[in-house]
C-alpha cells in the first residue's frame, strides 16, 4: 500500500538535462528517473530601467495535459535545489496551468487574431523601412500606399481616417 509520502512530491528543484533545458518543478525520485510534477521552464529577463529582474515561468509540455513527466536520471546532467525567493511565483504559475488545463481554457490565437497580427506587423514594418525614416510624418503617397495594400476587411475604419494636421504627429 502507498503511504502519503510516495504521493507526494519531495521537493523543489531545477533540473538541467543533457539537452541543455532547464525544468523547475516538485520532484521525486523513483529510482532511475525523476517525477516532476507540473515541470515549467523559467525565463528569466532583466526589467529595463529598472534593478529587477522578470520571472517568466512557462510549461515544460505545454501540449500534454498530463500533470507529471518522468524524466530518467541518465539524462540528468545537474539538479539542485531552486532558490526559494521563485517558489511563490512557480507555485502561481503552475496553479494557474494546471487550472487552465482542468477547465480546458488554454487561450489560444485563432485565425482573427493572426490576421490583425500580421496587417500590424506589415503596416509597422512599412513604417520603420520608410525613405524618410520612423521619426519623420509618412507623406500622402505613402499613406494612400499603405491604404491601397489593406485589403477591405483589414481594418475598415482605417481606410477613412485622415492623416494629422500637424505632420509630425502620429495620432
Amino acid at each position: 500500500m502507498a503511504s502519503p509520502t510516495d504521493l507526494v512530491p519531495e521537493r523543489y528543484e531545477v533540473l538541467k538535462l543533457k539537452n541543455g533545458s532547464e525544468v523547475v518543478g516538485m520532484t521525486r525520485d523513483l529510482g532511475d528517473k525523476i517525477e516532476v510534477t507540473l515541470p515549467m521552464i523559467c525565463q528569466l529577463s532583466l526589467v529595463p530601467g529598472t534593478p529587477r529582474t522578470n520571472a517568466i515561468f512557462f510549461p515544460y509540455a505545454p501540449l500534454s495535459s498530463d500533470e507529471k513527466v518522468n524524466i530518467p536520471k541518465l539524462e540528468i546532467v545537474h539538479r539542485n535545489l531552486m532558490n526559494d525567493q521563485f517558489i511563490p511565483y512557480y507555485d502561481n504559475a503552475s496553479a494557474k496551468w494546471m487550472e487552465m488545463i482542468e477547465n480546458k481554457s488554454i487561450p489560444l490565437a485563432n485565425a482573427e487574431d493572426l490576421k490583425v497580427q500580421e496587417v500590424m506587423r506589415r503596416h509597422i514594418d512599412r513604417l520603420l523601412n520608410h525613405e524618410k525614416g520612423f521619426l519623420e510624418a509618412p507623406d500622402a503617397e505613402f499613406i494612400e500606399e499603405m491604404l491601397e495594400d489593406m485589403s477591405e476587411d483589414d481594418f475598415e475604419e482605417f481606410k477613412y481616417a485622415r492623416p494629422p494636421k500637424d505632420k509630425k504627429k502620429f495620432h
